[in-house]
């Protein structure tokens, strides 16, 4: 009870210290971002500490699914300094639009590697057996609690082996078997759910819908028609299957069917965009 307790402070005096941070204008981001360009470590720091708040509130959206909120958050920054290193001023869009898929990229993949260890049980068990003993033997030898990367020289573990230990430690077996981690999911996730299917609650947000609308050029047009629809891209607010069906002439199934197929094509266009890869060609 009172690590829990202890859990709760540490990440409401977190959540405090970041609430003080003021946010960026578009003026203040391209001027960090020019400077950023050039080196400028302070100003890396400054944009990233501005959006702090970015990364709680897209952490939250994950909660219940294998890990704490403290946990996801964590992950959640991993991505937000990966979108400051890569950041470019010349793609025209605000630093939130494009940390947004990273940050949340980032969350998933650490969700997911949760995941596959708890669905290895023997594997998982005597991870986490031997973490414990290194961590009791070295504890012995030092007087004192080893470090991280004691215990990781010790084990001959990276520094995501340990973190991906230490959560399949904590982490709910019940929580972590569900579908949450289907692999086909991520940009899907970015469009919220794909179980959510009502018409309301398919909007996106400004920053979903700017980073949306930028990678629809490079599906086929009836792909990207698809979509536009069904997230409400076009003129008017997102349609049902069957409404797209009707307009384009397709059953309600072929609509289903296509839209997995384009999130499929947008998810390995995104990834492709994280690892610097070539990018399928345009229309595909």
């Amino acid at each position: 009870m009172a690590k829990k307790d202890a859990s709760e402070s540490a990440l409401q005096t977190y959540l405090r210290e970041i609430n003080q941070i003021p946010l960026l204008t578009r003026e203040q981001e391209r001027e960090l971002g020019a400077r950023i360009a050039k080196g400028d470590r302070e100003a890396r720091e400054k944009l990233i500490k501005a959006n702090l708040r970015l990364v709680v509130s897209i952490a939250k959206n994950f909660t219940h699914r294998g890990l704490s909120l403290m946990d996801l958050i964590e992950e959640g920054n991993f991505g937000l300094l990966r979108a400051a290193d890569k950041f470019n001023l010349a793609e025209g869009c605000r630093f939130s639009t494009y940390a947004t898929w990273w940050i949340r990229q980032s969350v998933r993949r650490g969700l997911a590697n949760t995941a596959a260890m708890i669905r290895k049980p023997a594997y998982m068990v005597e991870m986490i057996t031997r973490w414990k003993y290194v961590q009791d033997e070295l504890t012995n030898k030092l007087g004192r609690r080893p470090t991280d990367r004691q215990v990781m020289r010790r084990m001959q573990i990276s520094s995501e082996q340990l973190r991906v230990i230490k959560r399949a430690a904590k982490a709910s077996v019940a929580s972590t078997s569900s579908d949450d981690f289907d692999s086909s999911w991520p940009l899907t996730q970015l469009l919220h759910d794909e179980r959510i299917r009502t018409p309301d609650q398919m909007l996106l947000d400004d920053q979903e819908r700017e980073w949306l609308q930028k990678r629809l050029d490079g599906l086929s047009p009836r792909d990207a028609t698809v979509l536009r629809l069904r997230y409400g891209l076009e003129d008017g607010g997102p349609m049902t299957l069957s409404q797209i069906g009707e307009r384009l002439g397709l059953t309600r199934e072929r609509v289903r069917q296509l839209e997995k197929q384009a999130l499929r094509k947008l998810n390995l266009i995104a990834t492709a965009e994280e690892h610097g890869a070539e990018q399928p060609r345009k229309g595909w």
